[in-house]
C-alpha cells in the first residue's frame, strides 16, 4: 500500500522516493507519482457534481482543482493541479511539440482562433462550452471531454517533454524514470478511491472500447497491454548507463517509442468515435471527432476537411455512416496503426476493416514489391509543412533528422527512414547528375545545408517565416526526393547490369521505390491521384493546368508518360533488357525536369510582380525550384544558367526577376534541347510559348531608368548603322570616280615583238567604255547608285 499523508497539505519524507501502486497492482512505478494519479479523483468529483445538477461546482473543480496536490522539495503543499490548467497555462510549454501543433493547425481559423479564442486553448474551449450546456446530458459529456482532450494532450506533453530533456542531456536517469512514471499515472489514474472497475482516465476508456471492439484478452485490452509495454520500454531506455548523454542514442530510440505510444493512444478515441457513429449519438460523435480528427490533417487535408464537416459540424446523414467509417480507416497507415490494433466492432458483420495490401496501387501504378514505407515519406513532408506554419522549428528539425512515418524492418528491428538520411547518403553518387549538383553548390550536402539554414533563426535574417517554410518544404520535395527518385532508378539499372544475383533481385524493389517516392502515399490508389500530393507527381498535376499540358483525361501528360515508362522499365527488368531500361531512366529523368522548369517559369511570372525585399513565399519557391534545375543547365550553358540564377535567386537587395520574366523564358528556351527536354511538354502560359521564349514588351515595370537605357541603346544602334551606311556610300563613290579616271587614260596594247607607236595601236578610254557600257551604261549605273543611297537613307 502507498504511504498516505496524515495531513494532505504535507507530504511525509518517507513517500518521496517510494513507488506508487497504480491500478491495484496493475503497474508499480519506480518513483512517487500518487499526487499525479489523484487527478482522476477530480474527474470523479466533477462527474458527481454534474449528475446532481451542480454545474457551478463542477466548473470550480475543473478550474481550480481539488485532489492533485503540488508539493515543494520540502514536502509542503504549494498548490494543486487542475484539469483546466492542463489546457491553458501549460499549453505555453507545448509550442515546439508536434502533436499539439498539429491540433492547433487543424482547428484554427485564419486569425489563429478556435471558436473566438486563441487556438492553443481549444480543449478548454470545448469543455467550457459543454459545461455551460443547459441540457444535463450534454453537461455530462464534459467529464469525457476532459479525459479525451485535456488529459490526453497533457499526457502527450509529458512524453514529449521527457524526450526533449533527454535530447538536451538535462535529465539524470532518475529524472527520466520519474517523467515516465508521471505519464503512466495520467494514463491509469487512482483506482483506490471513487469506485470504477478500471479507474476513470484513459486506461478505463481503452478497456471500455476494447470490449466493444473485441480486442480484450486475459482481462486487458490489447491497447492497454501495448501502452504499458511501451511505457516499460521507455523506462528501460532511460535507465541504461549513460542514457541521454552526448554519446548516447537513447534520445533517438526514446523518440521512436514516444511516437509509437501516441499512435496507440489514438485507438480509444477512434473506437469511441466509430461506436458513437453507429449508435448515432451525435453529441459524442462531435466530441470524439474533435479529439481525433485533427490528427488526420497530416494524412490528407481533404480527409480532414471531410471529417470536420461531417462529424465536427454534424452534417452527416445516417446512410453515410459506413462511408465515414471507411474514410476514418483510410488514415490508419498514416497514424501508424492497423485494423488489428483497432479491432472489429461488436455489431459489425459486413464492413470489415482490411489493412493496406503490400502491393497496393499508387495513383494507378501497381508495384510488385512492398514499398508502402517509402511511400509514407511524403507524410513527413506534410507534417513538416504544418509545423513550419505554426513556427515549431525545433519539431521540424527533429522530424527532418530522425523521421517518423517511414518505418522498415531491418536486421536489428524497426528502423525509421528520415529525409536527412536521404539528403546526405553516399548512395547518391550513382546518379550521373549528382556531380553537377556538387559542383554548382560547392557542397555535397547542399539540400541539408539549405534546410538547416532556413531553420536557424540566426541565418537568413531577411527571410520571413513563410519564406523559411517554403525553403524547408520545397527543398525536401524537389531536391531531396527528386535526387532520391534518380538514385533508386539508377540503382535499378545498375542492378539489372550486375552479375550479382542478389543485386539483380533487388533491382525490382529499387525501381518500385523510385515510383513510390515519385508518387507518394497521399495520392491514394486511383488513377490521377488526389489533390494534395507532396511529390513530383502532385507537382506535375498542378502545373499541367497552368501550362495547358493536361491530357484528354484531365491528368498530367507528363505523369501519364512517366507511369507508362515505369511499367515499361519493370518489364525490361524482368526481361533483362538492361539497355532499354537505361533508356527508360533517361526518358524519365527528362520528364521529371518538366514540372520543375514549369515551376521556375511560373515563379518568374509571379515574382516579377513583387517589390524589392518582398516577404512573400513566392520568392523562396522560385529560388528552390531554380536550384533543382540550375546544376544541369550550368553544365551546358553558363550564360543561360547565370540569367536564371540572377532572376530567381533568394536576395533582398534588388527587384525580383530583375531582367524580366522574358529573360528567364528565353534562357530556358535556349537549353531545352541540350538538357534533353522536349519543349512541347513544357507547354505554354498565357500568350507565351515556352518553345520560342518571350519577347520583351515595349514597357516594363522596372522603371524609367531601364526604359531610358533601352531607348539610348536603340538610338546608339541607329546612329551606328547610319554612320556605316554613309561610309559605305562615300567609299563606293570614290571607287566609281577612280574607275572613270582610269578609263580615260590611254591603254597600251602589247606588240607582236616590236615597239609600235602608231596611232592605230593607241586605244582611248572611250573604246574601253564602249565595252563596259555594253554591260551597263553610265546613266544606268548612276541611277542604281542613287537608288541604293536612297534605300540606305530610308533604312
Amino acid at each position: 500500500e502507498n504511504p498516505t499523508p496524515i495531513n494532505p497539505d504535507v507530504r511525509p519524507v518517507s513517500v518521496v522516493d517510494s513507488a506508487t501502486n497504480l491500478g491495484k497492482g496493475l503497474y508499480i512505478t519506480t518513483t512517487y507519482v500518487q499526487d499525479r494519479a489523484d487527478i482522476a479523483l477530480d474527474i470523479v468529483a466533477i462527474k458527481s457534481a454534474l449528475e446532481t445538477g451542480s454545474g457551478d461546482l463542477a466548473r470550480i473543480i475543473y478550474k481550480d482543482g481539488e485532489n492533485s496536490r503540488i508539493y515543494n522539495d520540502n514536502g509542503i503543499k504549494i498548490g494543486q493541479r487542475s484539469i483546466m490548467g492542463f489546457s491553458t497555462t501549460t499549453t505555453l510549454e507545448m509550442n515546439q511539440e508536434s502533436t499539439f501543433n498539429i491540433f492547433k493547425f487543424a482547428l484554427q481559423n485564419e486569425k489563429g482562433e478556435f471558436l473566438t479564442r486563441n487556438v492553443r486553448l481549444y480543449a478548454d474551449t470545448i469543455v467550457d462550452e459543454l459545461l455551460r450546456q443547459s441540457n444535463p446530458n450534454s453537461r455530462g459529456l464534459a467529464a469525457e471531454g476532459m479525459v479525451a482532450l485535456n488529459i490526453w494532450m497533457y499526457l502527450a506533453h509529458e512524453l514529449w517533454q521527457t524526450v526533449e530533456n533527454c535530447k538536451k542531456h538535462t535529465i539524470t536517469d532518475q529524472d527520466g524514470v520519474h517523467s515516465i512514471d508521471e505519464a503512466v499515472a495520467y494514463w491509469i489514474g487512482d483506482w483506490k478511491n471513487g469506485g470504477g472497475e478500471n479507474g476513470h482516465l484513459l486506461y478505463a476508456l481503452a478497456e471500455e472500447t476494447g470490449k466493444i471492439f473485441q480486442i480484450t484478452s486475459n482481462g486487458q485490452s490489447r491497447t492497454n497491454t501495448n501502452i504499458l509495454r511501451l511505457f516499460n520500454e521507455a523506462k528501460n531506455e532511460i535507465t541504461q548507463n549513460n542514457a541521454c548523454s552526448e554519446s548516447s542514442n537513447t534520445y533517438i530510440r526514446l523518440r521512436s517509442i514516444v511516437n509509437r505510444l501516441i499512435s496507440i493512444m489514438t485507438i480509444p478515441l477512434i473506437q469511441s468515435l466509430i461506436h458513437n457513429l453507429r449508435a448515432n449519438d451525435r453529441n459524442r460523435v462531435k466530441l470524439y471527432a474533435q479529439a481525433f480528427a485533427p490528427l488526420t490533417v497530416v494524412c490528407n487535408p481533404d480527409l480532414y476537411s471531410y471529417l470536420q464537416d461531417k462529424l465536427m459540424g454534424l452534417t452527416y446523414n445516417v446512410i453515410e455512416i459506413e462511408d465515414i467509417v471507411d474514410r476514418i480507416r483510410s488514415s490508419y497507415d498514416c497514424l501508424g496503426i492497423t485494423c488489428d490494433d483497432v479491432g472489429q466492432h461488436i455489431e459489425e458483420t459486413d464492413n470489415i476493416c482490411i489493412d493496406t495490401p503490400p502491393t497496393n496501387p499508387l495513383a494507378g501504378y501497381r508495384p510488385t514489391t512492398d514499398v508502402r514505407s517509402i511511400a509514407l515519406l511524403d507524410l513527413d513532408i506534410s507534417e513538416a509543412a504544418i509545423l513550419m506554419d505554426t513556427n515549431a522549428y525545433d519539431a521540424v528539425a527533429d522530424l527532418y533528422m530522425f523521421g517518423k512515418h517511414s518505418i522498415i524492418e531491418s536486421i536489428t528491428g524497426e528502423e525509421t527512414i528520415s529525409l536527412y538520411q536521404m539528403a546526405i547518403t553516399s548512395d547518391r553518387t550513382i546518379v550521373p547528375e549528382y556531380d553537377s549538383f556538387v559542383r554548382f553548390f560547392e557542397d555535397n550536402r547542399y539540400a541539408d545545408t539549405m534546410i538547416k539554414r532556413a531553420l536557424d533563426p540566426n541565418q537568413l535574417p531577411e527571410a520571413s517565416n513563410i519564406q523559411r517554410k517554403e525553403i524547408v518544404v520545397k527543398t525536401m520535395q524537389y531536391l531531396i526526393v527528386y535526387m532520391g527518385v534518380l538514385q533508386f532508378m539508377n540503382s535499378a539499372a545498375n542492378g539489372c547490369e550486375s552479375s550479382d544475383a542478389l543485386r539483380a533481385m533487388e533491382a525490382s524493389h529499387s525501381w518500385d521505390r523510385a515510383a513510390a517516392l515519385f508518387i507518394g502515399s497521399i495520392e491514394g490508389t486511383e488513377d490521377g491521384g488526389t489533390t494534395h500530393g507532396r511529390g513530383l507527381f502532385g507537382l506535375a498535376k498542378k502545373r499541367c493546368k497552368q501550362f495547358d499540358t493536361c491530357g484528354d483525361s484531365g491528368y498530367s501528360v507528363v505523369n501519364e508518360m512517366v507511369i507508362s515508362l515505369l511499367y515499361s522499365g519493370k518489364g525490361e527488368l524482368s526481361g533483362g533488357s538492361c539497355g532499354a531500361l537505361r533508356r527508360a531512366v533517361l526518358e524519365i529523368e527528362s520528364l521529371l525536369f518538366v514540372p520543375l522548369i514549369q515551376s521556375c517559369l511560373r515563379y518568374a511570372i509571379e515574382n516579377e510582380r513583387h517589390p524589392q525585399a518582398t516577404d512573400d513565399g513566392d520568392l523562396a519557391e522560385g529560388y528552390v525550384f531554380s536550384r533543382a534545375v540550375l546544376p544541369s543547365i550550368q553544365d551546358v550553358d553558363t550564360d543561360s544558367a547565370n540569367i536564371i540564377d540572377r532572376n530567381l535567386d533568394l536576395q533582398f537587395v534588388r527587384d525580383p526577376v530583375v531582367d524580366g520574366k522574358e529573360a528567364v523564358f528565353n534562357a530556358f528556351a535556349a537549353v531545352y534541347h541540350q538538357i534533353g527536354v522536349d519543349c512541347v511538354t513544357v507547354g505554354k502560359v498565357g500568350d507565351i510559348n515556352t518553345c520560342t521564349g518571350a519577347q520583351r514588351p515595349p514597357t516594363s515595370r522596372r522603371g524609367s531608368n531601364n526604359m531610358h537605357l533601352f531607348r539610348w541603346i536603340l538610338l546608339g544602334i541607329f546612329v551606328l548603322m547610319t554612320s556605316l551606311c554613309c561610309i559605305a556610300v562615300v567609299r563606293r563613290n570614290r571607287k566609281l570616280k577612280h574607275r572613270r579616271e582610269r578609263n580615260e587614260r590611254p591603254i597600251f596594247k602589247p606588240s607582236n615583238g616590236e615597239l609600235n607607236h602608231n596611232a592605230d595601236i593607241l586605244t582611248s578610254s572611250k573604246d574601253m567604255g564602249e565595252t563596259s557600257d555594253s554591260l551597263m551604261g553610265d546613266d544606268e549605273l548612276t541611277h542604281k547608285i542613287q537608288a541604293h543611297e536612297d534605300a540606305l537613307a530610308l533604312a
